[in-house]
């Protein structure tokens, strides 16, 4: 199933959930951004994250021209990049919390 089932009430998020692997949860907590994630500071940030046998498990659909840090989108599920608010520095706008504080609500 896909995000958009759930919103349309055909499944619900705790089976959404459930059948997301170990893999896809991590990369849900991980930002794009400048250098991020494996790029190095100042350095070319990837457009993918991949599994160990080079499929892509996330894409970055970080939009051309807006700043600040965005999650990895899992288009298998339907689950678009969102922004992240910059909790440390201030909120710049609305949108999810910062990696570290979805990361804290994983059991």
């Amino acid at each position: 199933s896909a995000l958009p089932d759930v919103k349309k009430g055909s499944t619900n998020l705790e089976d959404f959930i459930a059948q997301l692997s170990i893999e896809e949860l991590a990369v849900l907590v991980n930002g794009y951004g400048p250098g991020l994630p494996f790029g190095g500071m100042g350095g070319k940030y990837p457009n993918t994250i991949s599994y160990a046998d080079g499929e892509d498990i996330a894409v970055s659909t970080h939009p051309s021209g807006s700043v600040g840090y965005v999650s990895p989108a899992l288009r298998k599920y339907g689950i678009p990049s969102v922004f992240y608010k910059d909790g440390p520095a201030g909120v710049n706008m609305t949108a999810w919390p910062t990696g570290m504080s979805m990361a804290c609500t994983f059991n």
